[in-house]
């Protein structure tokens, strides 16, 4: 049972390192949603249209994202958010095996450490659906403060932050 609390603690880690990769590419698309707002203010030039110049001499759109580096980063997002699902997929099973293997011992510690080990599961689940939304609603972002909002909601890990690592646990 060790081992099995060793490979949710790998697959934690795998998790968290996502979580950061996923952080630059984030970062990468709320500039773009932000740029492409202030040049719109800016110029009173539409979106799209054939005026629209994205890379500016502007001062103020000098941070401006390039259009390759926006599709790289939709492409990253996509991938750690794929990457993510598969971990807590992985988690699932494990902690389906550590049901299995105590599911004789009548022990309360057990089951305290399993009902645990469910709901840390669970908030990687909640953080994954969190970060869909936020991907999605960024591109909707008009202002500064909310791009931020995002960023940060995606940074702090909120839901897994409730639940105790499962480091605190032992079997």
């Amino acid at each position: 049972m060790q081992r099995s609390l060793e490979t949710l603690v790998n697959l934690d880690t795998r998790f968290q390192r996502l979580n950061t990769d996923g952080q630059a590419a984030f970062q990468t698309i709320a500039n773009w949603v932000l740029s492409r707002h202030l040049c719109k203010e800016k110029k009173g030039i539409q979106w799209g249209s054939p005026q629209h110049g994205f890379h500016s001499d502007d001062s103020d759109t000098t941070n401006a994202v390039s259009m390759d580096d926006l599709a790289t980063g939709r492409a990253t997002i996509l991938s750690v958010l794929r990457l993510m699902k598969g971990i807590v997929v992985d988690m699932q099973a494990v902690v389906q095996l550590l049901v299995a293997g105590y599911s004789h011992v009548d022990s309360f510690g057990h089951a305290e450490k399993i009902t645990h080990s469910k709901k840390r599961v669970a908030a990687f689940q909640k953080e994954i659906q969190l970060k869909s939304e936020l991907f999605a609603g960024i591109f909707k972002v008009k202002h500064t403060a909310d791009a931020m909002f995002y960023v940060s909601c995606w940074l702090h890990l909120p839901f897994i932050s409730d639940v105790d690592d499962f480091d605190s646990l032992e079997f």
